[in-house]
C-alpha cells in the first residue's frame, strides 16, 4: 500500500505546492487590461474652444472632438464606443490605477488532497498626459483549497533585485492565516471567469457551488464563496431563483443571519414565508435579509405585501410593534403614507417621533379614538405640544411626590437640642437650592427621595434657621446615617456630631424598638 504524501507546514511541503503552480492563461494579461478598474478607464480632454474638447480615449488610444462634456462625466468614445470618465489634461499629473484580479487553477493530484488553487494578483496601470498604458502585475496571495475542507493560505514576501517578466519583483512564499490573508485585500475583486466552470466541474463537492454566476454578477472573492457554500447549502438555491442580494449577504456575513432557518433546505421554509404571495414577492424583487424580515412581519399581520410596505417596515418592525399597542395597523399605514416620507432617514425619524407622541398622548389620558389626536394634520406642532405637556405634568407629579416624602420625613425625624435644629426640606426646589448653596451634589438626590431610597435632612443653627449649615443623608431601610456634609463636602463640626448622637438616642432608637417589638 502506497503511503499518501502529506502536505505539512514545513519548507518541503511549501516548495512542493509552489512547484504545482502552472503558467497563467495566454489571454490573462489582456483580460486584466480590458477589465482594469472594472471598466472605469479615462478619456483625456483638452479644451480647444468654449465647450469644445479634443479627447484622447484610453481604450483605443485615438483622438476625436466632443462638445458639452464635463470633468468626471461618464461618456462614450465616438470611435470605439467604450465608456470612460472625462479628465482634463491641464489637471493631470502622474497617476496610477490599482486593482486586484483573481485566477483559479486546478492542481489536482492523486497523492494529495489539494484541489483548487486561487491566485491573487495586484495590477497597476500608470497614466499621465502622454503615456497612459504602463502596465504592471505581481502576485500577492495564494490559497490552496482541498475538497476535504482544508484550506492553506500563503502570503508573498518580496525578493528585491529579482524582476520577473512583468516588471515586478519575484516573491518568496510564506505560510499565512485567514485573518492575515484578507487584511491586504479588498472585499470585492475582479475574477477571471473563463476557466472557472471547467475547474469546478472536476470536483463533486464543488460542482454545485454557483461560483461562476456570482463572480459574473458581482466582484466577489472565490475563497469566500466556496467557504460560505460549504457552510450554507441554500446559497445554491438562492442563486438559481436569482435572490442574489441574499446570497451575497450570506457569503460576506460568515455567521447566522436573522430571519432565516438555516436548517431547512426547502427554500420557502428556509425563508420562513408560508404563503405563496409573500414568497413570490421576494423572488420578484431580489430582496435581502432585512426585507425578508419585513415580509415575515407583514405575513404575520396579514398585510398584503407591496414595495412601499416592505420599504417602510424594513428594520422598523420592533418600533412599529410598540406603536401598534395603541394604534391600528391600517390607521398607521394610512398616516405614514400621508406624511409623504421620501427617504429612509425621514421614515426612521417619523416612526420614532410618532411612537413618543402616542406614548405621551396615552400618558395625558387623551382619547386615541379621536382622529384629532391619532392623526394630527400638523404632526410636528402637535408632537412638540404634547411632549411639552407630558414633561410639565411629570415634573408636577414629581414635585408632589417629593413634597409628600419630605413631609413624612419632617414628622418622623425633626429634632431640636442646644443651638441646633434638624428638619426635612419642604420640596424638590428646597433640595436643589441646598445643593447649589452648599456646593455639593444633594440636588441630584430627588429621585432617591421619591423612591424612598434616601432621606435628606437639614441641620441649622437656631439663630440662623434659613442659612444652610450641614446636610445629612439617612438610609430609610435601617435608619443609619449615610453621610453628613458641610459646605464644599467638608466634614461636619464635632459639636454637630454630638448633636446627632442625641438625635439618634431621642428619635431613632424609639423607632427601632417599636419596629422590633
Amino acid at each position: 500500500m502506497t503511503k499518501r504524501r502529506k502536505i505539512v507546514n514545513h519548507e518541503y511541503g511549501r516548495e512542493w505546492l509552489m512547484e504545482q503552480v502552472g503558467d497563467i492563461p495566454a489571454d490573462f494579461v489582456e483580460f486584466c487590461k480590458e477589465k482594469m478598474m472594472h471598466g472605469k478607464k479615462l478619456i483625456f480632454a483638452t479644451l480647444m474652444s468654449p465647450k469644445t474638447y479634443k479627447i484622447e480615449c484610453q481604450h483605443c488610444g485615438k483622438t476625436s472632438v466632443m462638445k458639452g462634456i464635463k470633468r468626471g462625466e461618464l461618456v462614450k468614445c465616438p470611435i470605439c464606443g467604450k465608456k470612460g470618465y472625462i479628465k482634463n489634461t491641464h489637471n493631470i499629473c502622474n497617476g496610477t490605477f490599482r486593482d486586484h484580479v483573481v485566477l483559479l487553477e486546478n492542481i489536482r493530484d492523486e497523492k494529495t488532497d489539494i484541489g483548487i488553487m486561487v491566485r491573487y494578483f495586484c495590477i497597476e496601470y500608470d497614466y499621465n498626459m502622454t503615456n497612459f498604458q504602463d502596465f504592471r502585475m505581481y502576485e500577492l496571495q495564494r490559497v490552496f483549497i482541498s475538497p476535504k475542507n482544508r484550506t492553506r493560505f500563503f502570503q508573498a514576501r518580496c525578493l528585491w533585485g529579482k524582476q520577473n517578466s512583468f516588471g515586478a519583483y519575484d516573491r518568496k512564499w510564506i505560510n499565512g492565516a485567514y485573518f492575515v490573508f484578507h487584511q491586504t485585500l479588498p472585499e470585492r475583486m475582479l475574477v477571471y471567469t473563463k476557466n472557472i466552470k471547467k475547474i469546478i466541474s472536476l470536483y463533486d463537492c464543488f460542482r454545485y457551488i454557483p461560483i461562476v454566476e456570482l463572480c459574473r454578477l458581482h466582484y466577489q472573492d472565490p475563497v469566500m464563496i466556496i467557504d460560505a457554500c460549504r457552510m450554507y447549502k441554500q446559497i445554491e438555491y438562492l442563486v438559481k431563483v436569482r435572490l442574489y442580494r441574499l446570497a451575497e449577504e450570506m457569503i460576506y456575513s460568515r455567521h447566522y443571519i436573522r430571519g432565516l432557518n438555516t436548517y431547512e433546505n426547502n427554500l420557502r421554509r428556509f425563508l420562513q414565508l408560508k404563503k405563496k404571495e409573500y414568497y413570490d414577492f421576494a423572488l420578484r424583487h431580489n430582496v435581502g435579509s432585512q426585507e425578508i424580515q419585513a415580509l415575515q412581519w407583514l405575513e404575520n399581520k396579514g398585510i398584503t405585501p407591496s414595495v412601499y410596505y416592505v420599504k417602510v417596515f424594513t428594520s422598523h418592525t420592533n418600533l412599529i410593534d410598540e406603536i401598534l399597542g395603541n394604534v391600528g395597523i391600517k390607521t398607521l399605514l394610512s398616516y405614514i403614507k400621508r406624511q409623504k416620507l421620501k427617504t429612509q432617514e425621514q421614515t426612521d425619524r417619523f416612526l420614532s417621533d410618532y411612537r413618543d407622541y402616542i406614548s405621551a398622548c396615552v400618558f395625558l389620558g387623551y382619547d386615541m379614538r379621536d382622529t384629532l389626536y391619532l392623526k394630527p394634520k400638523d404632526f410636528k406642532k402637535m408632537h412638540d405640544r404634547v411632549l411639552t405637556l407630558k414633561a410639565e405634568l411629570q415634573q408636577e407629579r414629581r414635585n408632589i411626590q417629593c413634597r409628600e416624602a419630605c413631609l413624612a420625613a419632617e414628622k418622623m425625624f425633626s429634632f431640636e437640642a442646644g443651638k441646633y435644629i434638624l428638619h426635612a426640606p419642604k420640596d424638590a426646589d428646597d433640595i436643589i437650592s441646598e445643593g447649589k448653596r452648599m456646593c455639593h451634589c444633594v440636588g441630584t438626590f430627588i429621585d432617591r427621595v421619591i423612591e424612598k431610597r434616601s432621606v435628606i435632612l437639614f441641620i441649622r443653627k437656631k439663630d440662623m434657621p434659613d442659612e444652610p449649615f450641614v446636610t445629612m443623608e439617612v438610609n430609610p431601610a435601617n435608619f443609619e446615617i449615610v453621610q453628613v456634609r458641610a459646605r464644599h463636602n467638608e466634614k461636619a463640626p464635632q459639636d454637630v456630631m454630638e448633636f446627632l448622637k442625641k438625635w439618634k438616642k431621642k428619635i431613632i432608637e424609639p423607632i427601632l424598638l417599636k419596629a422590633a417589638g
